[in-house]
């Protein structure tokens, strides 16, 4: 029954259009809108022969059909033509006149007409060239939209006479929701027959609008399109709301007509569907209650009729008007309610907030109410300076704060314009330009590599899969720039393995239904049926989708229930996807859970080998390569060489032979309360996230005899599970957090008392003590609570860290070299590097040799939280600067918990009250370097007394520490000054210079100087182009340096790029063996297709290409990093200091955690050189 219409010309059409003799010549670039009302018409005309639509002509015919008709002409902002009481009977004589007004005024003829239509139905899903079947589509949805369809089809029907030779488009309204939205956003909970006869669902309208506004979001934003989310407010007379995910819309605020969601001018939006029937019995007929919800509710109807324009409630507000007040009142909080369950529907992945329309545009009072203490749930906050002058209605602006982690932009609309370009387009005259395609170079794999695994893998498995499954995408990523994750068979509600791939490694460009095959219900459904070669092509059609945009995809075995035929299933899928396959081995125990005699003789057993033995001929009868196999669990302290040479003997290879790692078996707090489904509500996140629960206790004792209970229990980390009502429990446990023998609290039942809630706040706010995490369960009763606690198994969720870290670790050190090569490059190969393996890169290399790094800053609270992270992950060894009671304070207060093993690995060091052998050895050593400044002995004491950096340089100076990282509390001058003065450059360095790393989503760049040096000279600037290059190439970034400036090449002259073309010529001397480039533009740097323009004809290995960027001066440098910082989301870590014979680097007052890690991490590496 429907015609399900897109963006191109539909089947048949052609012919209808052949025989209307179209002639879209190449000079004819000129595009006719309409849009077409009861009694009036507006018009616009664009030029596209540039590519892009620009406006030259506008106008309305107004008052159709009456003998006071007008027609106004606007040409390039000049009213050519106004006049007034001309007597145009219908629709047909007003496109003549304005058919006629245009000719004079255009160079050329009309190319093609586009139509706005208002309602598309759920048949015309895009823009679409107009034939009979259309008009007839168009025409049906009268229903609809009678005040808008009727008229829309006349405009057409009229339009095609008047201007026959052109292709029309029609551009509906509709179309930008009816053609992404999914059922359950769309369809109503009503009986299916009035969808299916009736076609009442929920279709949405302004999206002419939402597809203009959301392309200027993307180039706002330095996106493409596909990976913006946002939630778009249009606010005007009419209102609504859409949620973008991946630039498509999955929701939207109004319906079936424009009457639902959002308050109006004159129009209610939601509302009890109860009130019609109520107000109908009580004699309203079906025209009074059309009347009632369409023209006099919305803010009429709220301030008591006094006015439906929000300009005028606005001003009645501000005069006193308590209903005009209210109306405005109800208007943002309605919105307030849809960005709520927008931010739900987007993940909490929210871009930005964006305003259109006349109230959203210029309205600033109106969007700061919006977007008011919304900082905790998206980090969204609004520039109040920036917001009270955002209100041009001209350009795009952003009017969040700096750091706003979700932005908010002001975005005037143009629907005219976007149907321009998308009948431009759909015309064929806008040539789209197809993406270039780049040959990457063909990496051969290493000698010593088993056969080439290519671009997927498969991993299925006789146990858990899903460390080796991490341990192994860890690892393809050393080897492919953009990775992909695909389930066959999907969970279906939930895939917490396919939800932690998405999050772990950033894998949410796609929605999750691109990522899996099936669910598990229609795999059965088919399974059952014995209809396994549809399963096979529903899976292998969607794998092949998803390929597409992926260098490499590890495939996790089908989520199915039972094992039985299972691996007949997955070798299936595997052959259909031409999969080699990684099969995970976890060792058989026995009864008690120990090892095999044979595993303790570092050797499988007869059945181990004979199931793997079994596994390889399954797989070969279906022509699937065993790839290799990951043997998970070995006794530990053996060189598994017996084992290896057991799968040689069967003729497999070895992946990985892993030693039992218990951190696998843990269950954490952050796990139950997963399971069971509970909220963190007092408590230390990282605690709640990593601290493991080794047994449960049901608090229904006393307080003394349970407090009594807990001290004598066998296990270190209890969790107590307690009704909430039991307020002396809850206390005294909390209270009580210093017994080891705590893991956690998990309330059930009500609501927690507001006396309870009093004391736990103001514990948790004055930090007295460590609260244990506090979890409040949102459902089940004690006992239905505790049973799901008991049967919790060990599982990975994105935010256990301490898992993931071991994953990441076995798979680094364990991994096969034969097997790693096979996956592609040899580790730390690297030609394009992502954030993503960059850090990894980083952490990889610092704990291979970690090094001795001094933290002055003992007392600040983020560098204690760093310090436990660093130490925790193995990364570095750290001397941590100050009193050693005020520091284990405030880790005791910051919940940084340190394991065992990782206390071996730290020292700290009080300088007012250390050895006196240490103290005297870097006193006198100061002294020594600085007595020809006239610094005496007693001075070089206090000096290395009081200045903790002083003192961190003298450890460094004499050997005792490898590199030094400051600057949380202190300024850059007092963290560098001692380096400065002790250390001093390094051969062949006459400044010390910075740069940062730019995590950029498309690869990390280098940007130097961004901190150190004002105005560097030519000299100067070589050094630092040199250095910048090391750096680079030290940490995994292949250098191509460019050497910015105002002008690229030989294009202009002046003194800034005199010295530019000399300091590219002197660092080309220092350095030979990178490519350097300059002068050239930042945009000829990094932008390929820009440098194919300004580079003309030139074979230059940087311009398009850079990777490391050196600025002219310190003012543009430390601008332009943070303009990308801002503009981009992207992570800068640094300033890296670059050019000291010993590396120091300086922190931001302002840094964060993340920031602190990263930044000890890099020091490391550079002291590794």
């Amino acid at each position: 029954m429907l015609l399900v219409r897109g963006a191109r010309p539909l089947a048949g059409a052609a012919t209808r259009l052949v025989s209307r003799s179209f002639s879209t010549a190449a000079n004819n670039k000129f595009v006719l809108t309409l849009n077409a009302g009861s009694s009036s018409i507006k018009f616009g005309v664009f030029d596209v022969a540039g590519g892009t639509p620009v406006e030259r002509c506008s106008g309305i015919v107004e008052e159709v059909g009456s003998d006071h008709s007008r027609l106004k002409l606007v040409v390039d902002g000049e009213v050519k033509r106004d006049v007034a009481d001309l007597h145009i009977k219908g629709h047909g004589e007003a496109l003549a006149s304005i058919r006629d007004a245009l000719a004079p005024q255009l160079p050329g003829a009309i190319a093609a007409v586009g139509h706005r239509v208002v309602h598309g139905g759920a048949a015309i899903l895009g823009p679409a060239l107009v034939d009979d079947a259309i008009v007839d589509e168009v025409d049906a949805c009268a229903a609809l939209a009678p005040l808008h369809n009727p008229a829309n089809a006349l405009g057409i029907r009229f339009a095609r006479d008047t201007w026959g030779d052109v292709p029309h488009v029609v551009v509906p309204d509709t179309a930008f929701h009816t053609s992404s939205m999914q059922p359950e956003s769309y369809r109503y909970a009503l009986p299916k027959s009035l969808y299916d006869d009736h076609g009442i669902r929920r279709y949405g309208f302004h999206g002419t609008s939402y597809a203009y506004v959301t392309k200027q979001l993307a180039a706002a934003l330095g996106k493409p399109v596909s990976a913006v989310n946002a939630i778009v407010c249009h606010l005007g007379s009419g209102a609504s709301m859409c949620a973008v995910e991946h630039g498509r819309s999955i929701d939207t605020t109004m319906g079936l007509t424009p009457l639902e969601g959002l308050v109006m001018g004159t129009r209610c939006g939601d509302v009890d569907a109860g009130v019609l029937s109520y107000l109908s019995e009580r004699g309203y007929s079906t025209s009074d209650l059309d009347a009632l919800l369409n023209k006099e509710s919305g803010l009429k109807g709220l301030s008591g009729g006094l006015a439906s324009d929000m300009r005028a409630i606005t001003k009645l507000a501000e005069q006193g008007d308590s209903d005009a007040a209210l109306a405005r009142s109800v208007f943002v909080e309605r919105c307030r309610k849809y960005i709520g369950a927008y931010a739900v529907k987007l993940k909490g992945r929210v871009d930005a907030i964006v305003f259109c329309g006349g109230i959203g545009e210029g309205d600033a009072d109106a969007r700061r109410r919006i977007c008011a203490d919304l900082e905790g749930l998206l980090g969204c906050e609004i520039d109040d300076t920036k917001n009270q002058f955002a209100v041009d209605g001209e350009s795009v602006v952003d009017v969040s704060t700096q750091f706003a982690s979700t932005k908010v932009y002001v975005v005037p609309t143009d629907e005219e314009l976007e149907i321009a370009s998308q009948t431009a387009s759909v015309a064929d005259l806008i040539q789209v330009e197809k993406p270039r395609v780049v040959e990457e170079p063909i990496v051969e794999p290493s000698k010593d590599a088993a056969p080439p695994i290519g671009s997927v893998l498969f991993v299925d498995g006789g146990g858990a899969t899903a460390p080796a499954e991490l341990g192994l995408m860890f690892a393809a990523m050393t080897a492919h720039e953009k990775v992909g994750f695909f389930r066959p068979v999907h969970h279906g509600f939930v895939d917490r393995k396919l939800a932690l791939f998405r999050e772990v490694f950033d894998l949410d460009d796609v929605p999750v239904e691109a990522m899996y095959g099936v669910t598990e219900a229609e795999a059965n459904k088919l399974l059952a049926a014995n209809d396994e070669e549809t399963l096979i092509e529903k899976i292998l059609t969607k794998y092949l989708a998803y390929r597409e945009s992926r260098d490499f995809v590890l495939v996790s075995r089908p989520a199915i229930g039972g094992s039985a035929g299972r691996l007949q299933l997955s070798s299936g899928i595997a052959a259909a996807m031409q999969a080699p396959v990684c099969w995970v081995h976890g060792l058989y125990a026995d009864g008690t859970g120990e090892f095999l005699p044979e595993h303790l003789n570092d050797e499988l057993g007869d059945n181990e080998l004979a199931e793997l033995a079994q596994v390889a001929s399954d797989l070969r009868e279906h022509a699937v390569r065993l790839a290799g196999v990951v043997v998970a669990n070995l006794p530990p302290d053996q060189t598994h060489e017996k084992v290896r040479d057991q799968l040689k003997g069967l003729g497999i290879e070895t992946a990985a032979l892993l030693p039992h790692d218990d951190s696998f078996e843990k269950v954490t707090v952050a796990e139950i309360a997963d399971t069971v489904g509970a909220d963190l509500i007092y408590g230390c996140e990282s605690v709640f996230k990593n601290q493991r629960v080794d047994s449960m206790t049901i608090a229904t004792l006393d307080v003394a005899n349970l407090l009594t209970h807990l001290d004598n229990a066998d296990s270190n980390h209890q969790l107590v599970v307690v009704d909430a009502r039991r307020a002396d429990v809850i206390l005294a446990v909390a209270l009580a957090a210093r017994l080891k023998t705590i893991a956690g609290l998990l309330l059930t039942g009500p609501a927690v008392g507001e006396e309870t809630h009093a004391v736990l706040a103001d514990l948790d706010a004055r930090k007295q003590l460590p609260l244990p995490p506090i979890l409040k369960a949102r459902a089940g009763s004690t006992y239905q609570i505790a049973h799901a606690v008991s049967t919790t198994t060990p599982r990975m969720l994105p935010t256990s860290h301490s898992k993931l870290d071991a994953a990441r670790t076995l798979f680094d050190r364990y991994l096969e070299p034969r097997f790693r090569n096979a996956l592609g490059a040899p580790p730390d190969q690297y030609e394009v590097i992502t954030p993503k393996l960059f850090q990894h890169h980083l952490f990889t290399k610092a704990r291979r040799d970690p090094k001795r790094i001094v933290l002055p800053e003992g007392n600040d609270r983020r560098v204690v939280v760093a310090a436990g992270e660093l130490l925790e992950r193995n990364l570095v060894e750290l001397i941590i600067l100050g009193n050693r009671d005020e520091i284990l304070a405030v880790a005791d207060e910051a919940g940084v918990v340190i394991s065992e093993e990782a206390k071996t690995h730290v020292k700290i060091i009080d300088p007012e009250a250390c050895d006196a052998e240490l103290f005297d050895q870097l006193a006198e050593g100061f002294y020594e370097l600085r007595k020809h400044k006239g610094v005496d002995l007693e001075k070089s004491k206090e000096l290395v007394r009081d200045d903790p950096n002083t003192f961190g340089a003298m450890m460094m100076k004499l050997g005792l520490a490898d590199g030094m990282v400051s600057g949380a509390c202190h300024s850059t001058a007092a963290t560098m000054r001692p380096a400065l003065q002790l250390l001093k450059t390094a051969p062949g360095f006459d400044i010390v210079s910075s740069v940062f790393f730019m995590l950029l989503n498309d690869g990390v760049k280098v940007f130097g100087d961004c901190a150190i040096n004002v105005a560097p000279s030519a000299d100067e600037l070589a050094q630092i182009a040199v250095a910048s290059a090391h750096t680079a190439k030290q940490f995994g970034v292949e250098p191509r340096v460019a050497m910015l400036s105002y002008a690229s090449g030989d294009s202009n002259q002046g003194a800034l790029i005199d010295t530019i073309r000399e300091a590219t010529s002197k660092a080309k001397s220092l350095c030979s063996e990178y490519p350097i480039e300059g002068p050239i533009q930042f945009d000829a740097a990094v932008d390929a297709d820009v440098a194919a323009i300004k580079y003309k004809g030139s074979d230059s290995e940087v311009a398009g290409h850079a990777t490391v960027c050196v600025f002219p001066d310190l003012n543009s440098g430390n601008n332009g990093y943070k303009a990308v910082q801002q503009a981009s989301k992207t992570i800068a870590v640094g300033p890296i200091m670059q050019g000291l014979a010993k590396p120091v680097n300086d922190l931001s007052r302002g840094c964060t955690v993340e920031d602190i890690v990263n930044t000890v991490v890099i020091t490391a590496l550079q002291s590794q050189e």
